[in-house]
């Protein structure tokens, strides 16, 4: 299970998420949705002969013989438990290719993210900047520019103590066997895009979300930060409207 902040487009963030909702409670929308047919992949196993390794008391029968009894109804629901699709008529399973998250929630571990004009703190903000509610992005940034500062005088006195290459991971998110410069810890540290981006029903991230917070296919900060800020400053006030930072679920 990971989490992973998403900075969505448009006065309508859910219907900007829908199409990336993952299958796993049997509720996402069917025109996101593919049929994974597995009907033939479950014959050519319900062939196969069982050898002393999978059954010693079935040495020599097809598993259609063994577990299904010769009906491949019987069959399927004892080896896989896939069930019979009553839309296709086959063997298996929808699934959403576009998948990205399996449930989601506004704010979350990332609440009062966005930095709106005179320092007040939102889940959701405009885009316009003559508006009292838009997102001061400079703001922003020279707020995470100081901090991005203070965290690297912090780890310069945190060093002088031999730390372990746990602590340096837990409290500074530097990996084992490695201290990067100080620009690339400020570039780090200073970076406030988020992991991904939504906006007019696509979806833009850094890289393929996983389990345990893996990340596949990852872009580097610089890489994702010129990417994101392409986004962000291309938006049209009048189409657009406004921004919301979500905590998805994966």
């Amino acid at each position: 299970m990971s989490h992973f902040s998403v900075l969505v487009v448009g006065r309508n963030p859910k219907e900007q998420l829908a199409p990336f909702q993952e299958n796993n409670m049997g509720d996402c929308p069917q025109e996101y949705l593919q049929f994974n047919d597995r009907t033939e992949e479950l014959k050519e196993e319900s062939l196969e002969i069982i050898d002393e390794h999978e059954n010693p008391q079935a040495i020599g029968k097809t598993r259609l013989e063994y577990y299904g009894k010769g009906n491949f109804d019987a069959f399927v629901k004892e080896w896989d438990g896939v069930d019979l699709d009553s839309i296709t008529g086959k063997y298996g399973y929808w699934e959403n290719p576009n998948a990205k998250w399996d449930c989601y929630q506004e704010g979350g571990r990332y609440s009062d993210r966005l930095l709106l004009k005179f320092g007040k703190r939102a889940n959701r903000g405009g885009i316009d900047p003559k508006s009292e509610l838009a997102v001061d992005w400079e703001l922003m940034k020279s707020e995470k520019a100081a901090y991005a500062n203070a965290q690297y005088d912090r780890l310069q006195k945190f060093l002088k103590n031999d730390p372990s290459a746990i602590e340096l991971y837990t409290q500074f998110g530097i990996k084992p066997g490695e201290i990067p410069s100080k620009e690339q810890l400020i570039t780090q540290w200073f970076s406030i895009s988020t992991f991904a981006v939504v906006v007019d029903k696509k979806w833009y991230e850094r890289g393929s979300m996983g389990w345990l917070a893996t990340v596949c296919n990852e872009k580097s900060i610089d890489e994702w930060d010129k990417e994101f800020w392409g986004i962000v400053n291309g938006l049209d006030p009048k189409k657009h409207g406004m921004v919301s930072i979500y905590d998805c679920h994966i």
